[in-house]
């Protein structure tokens, strides 16, 4: 994850939550797998390298990240305690709460004005607050609804993942955000489907005809050598 950690982009948004003053953020998605725990855990680990603290809140009971907690005792008086969350295979640890399992208490927090509480009083413990979230349009007993949480904090990071998210449903997402009244701190694109410079322009050398075969072979092997498109970018 470091190598998201440090780049350009996660900067850009670290930036823009300072400069709005932005304390609490969502990462919202239309759909699964667009990239969202990702854009959690990476912003969260920018925060902590620039010195600051910050609190995972794993709210996203659709596919959640961390799968175990350890006790943090000083924090024992609150009634959603902070804990160390880790992964499965324990490589990554976090401060962060986990959704609770009680049906009443998610019930609770559906309510306006309860999860804003509790954010304010974890504000008081950490600079900042992120929320890892289910996709926005699933919503069940078993979870606390993207709207409800978006709604809830100072603004949101939405996700759209490059080649399989539709304008209709970046569209649908941000009605359902704005029907809640919630900000819009702006969109990541998340490019992982997309094809490389590289493999795009030999991709287009292949469609030349049979006759072009010497030009075509030697254009994609131009291409392929060229130290400019083999750069990551």
């Amino acid at each position: 994850m470091s190598y998201i950690t440090l780049s350009n982009e996660i900067d850009t948004v670290y930036s823009k939550l300072l400069t709005e003053n932005k304390r609490s953020i969502a990462v919202i998605s239309a759909t699964s797998g667009e990239g969202v725990t990702s854009m959690v855990l990476a912003l969260a680990r920018r925060i902590l390298l620039s010195g600051q603290s910050v609190l995972v809140v794993d709210f996203n009971s659709h596919k959640p990240f961390f799968s175990s907690s350890i006790s943090l005792p000083h924090f024992q008086q609150h009634d959603m305690p902070p804990m160390l969350l880790t992964d499965e295979q324990h490589q990554l640890v976090m401060t962060g709460v986990q959704a609770p399992n009680s049906k009443s208490k998610l019930l609770q927090l559906r309510c306006p004005g309860k999860l804003e509480q509790q954010i304010v009083q974890w504000l008081d413990d950490f600079d900042f607050v992120i929320f890892d979230t289910t996709p926005i349009g699933q919503i069940n007993q078993h979870n606390i609804p993207a709207q409800r949480i978006a709604a809830a904090v100072d603004s949101n990071i939405l996700m759209v993942l490059s080649g399989v998210t539709t304008d209709v449903m970046v569209r649908e997402c941000i009605n359902k955000l704005d029907k809640v009244g919630a900000s819009i701190l702006g969109v990541v694109i998340n490019d992982k489907h997309s094809p490389t410079l590289q493999s795009e322009l030999i991709r287009q050398m292949t469609r030349l005809p049979n006759w072009m075969s010497k030009l075509r072979s030697a254009l994609i092997n131009e291409i392929r050598e060229t130290k400019l498109l083999r750069m990551d970018v």
